[in-house]
């Protein structure tokens, strides 16, 4: 019996079917098309608008290093971003900072009509968001952010703002690491400013003591000693010889006299400045040599605390736009053509296997 049935069925065709039922078919069309036209319209189905921003990343991530630092090689500021920043663009749009964001500003709560105290309500406040509001990488390495809304304008108005906050967001997240190294690196130059002071204090307090330039002031005090010296030596051996000839009343003994003891006095001044002078000048020397590298150390400070200041301080946007996003005129969704289209196939398949069957059945009895 079951094989008569089977090879009733297989040898019905499927024209003669089709022909046989072609009014059931076309009534069973017709009904599938008003219906799926009816239930897909705004009474059943709340239409929805979609808008979408487009944007590149940029490749920037410094400012200080794009614009200030002359050591490190030049980062171009107009350069479209790669696959590294286009992921890190979608895992910030992802992030709930953003999607907070976006769910306070529109009351989101509310306009999703879900029940804040009913079961598990941020869950559903979550799902409905994450389907409505889409991040996506285009072909071209850019982003696109979708937005699904019942509101046309409020969609648009929820793509910019998502893409705005885009923004705030990594700038925020970068400030923060930017702050930190900015507090490191103004320690370190206050307190290489108090040394560099510190040791300039020391140098004046030397300057007042007469030390000015160790090696210049070394050599003249040389000169001065020898010359004073020379002139002292050359003055006494007058004297002796004057001596022989001449009382100690006389002119000539007493002038000659007194150029000896003014070149001896100077010889004394001289020797005490030289002591005096030796005892601070290498000090003043070693100071200096150490307040050179400090000096030049601090330089070296000040330009990455200037640096690390633009960072923390300063902003700019990281991201190229290419659309923003506008009111649609007609809705995204639902598809209502497309629905009416598969209602109508669906129905027309189900319909004709349902009639095979039913005259397969009618074939196997009769036979």
């Amino acid at each position: 019996m079951q094989e008569d049935k089977a090879y009733s069925f297989s040898n019905t065709s499927l024209l003669d079917v089709i022909m046989k039922h072609r009014k059931g078919l076309l009534m069973m069309g017709a009904l599938a098309v008003l219906l799926s036209y009816i239930f897909s319209g705004r009474l059943f189905i709340t239409p929805l608008f979609e808008s979408s921003v487009v944007f590149f990343p940029a490749t920037t991530s410094s400012v200080s290093k794009a614009l200030l630092d002359a050591n490190s090689p030049k980062q171009d500021m107009l350069q479209f971003g790669e696959k590294e920043e286009a992921e890190q663009m979608l895992q910030i749009l992802a992030s709930d900072e953003i999607m907070n964001y976006v769910i306070h500003k529109y009351h989101l709560m509310a306009h999703y009509k879900i029940d804040s105290t009913g079961r598990y309500p941020l869950t559903a406040l979550r799902e409905h968001y994450e389907h409505n509001v889409s991040f996506s990488k285009t072909q071209y390495n850019a982003i696109e952010i979708k937005v699904l809304d019942a509101d046309a304008q409020q969609a648009a108005d929820m793509a910019n703002d998502i893409a705005s906050r885009l923004d705030t967001v990594k700038n925020n997240i970068q400030r923060q690491r930017a702050k930190a190294g900015l507090a490191i690196v103004e320690r370190e130059y206050q307190q290489k400013i108090a040394q560099v002071q510190s040791m300039e204090d020391t140098l004046n307090m030397l300057r007042k003591k007469g030390v000015f330039e160790y090696k210049t002031q070394s050599g003249m005090l040389s000169e001065e000693y020898t010359r004073a010296y020379s002139s002292y030596v050359n003055e006494q051996a007058k004297l002796k010889v004057i001596a022989t000839y001449h009382n100690e009343r006389d002119t000539v003994y007493l002038n000659t006299r007194a150029r000896m003891e003014g070149a001896q006095a100077k010889v004394k001044a001289i020797g005490k400045d030289i002591k005096s002078f030796a005892s601070y000048g290498g000090r003043s020397l070693q100071l200096n040599s150490i307040l050179e590298l400090e000096r030049e150390q601090l330089t070296l400070l000040k330009a990455k605390y200037n640096q690390a200041y633009v960072d923390a301080t300063q902003n700019i946007p990281s991201k190229f736009t290419v659309n923003n996003a506008y009111k649609a005129e007609k809705p995204s969704y639902p598809l209502r053509f497309l629905i009416v289209i598969i209602a109508f196939f669906v129905t027309e398949i189900a319909a004709l296997i349902v009639f095979m069957l039913i005259d397969g059945k009618i074939n196997a009895y009769n036979k």
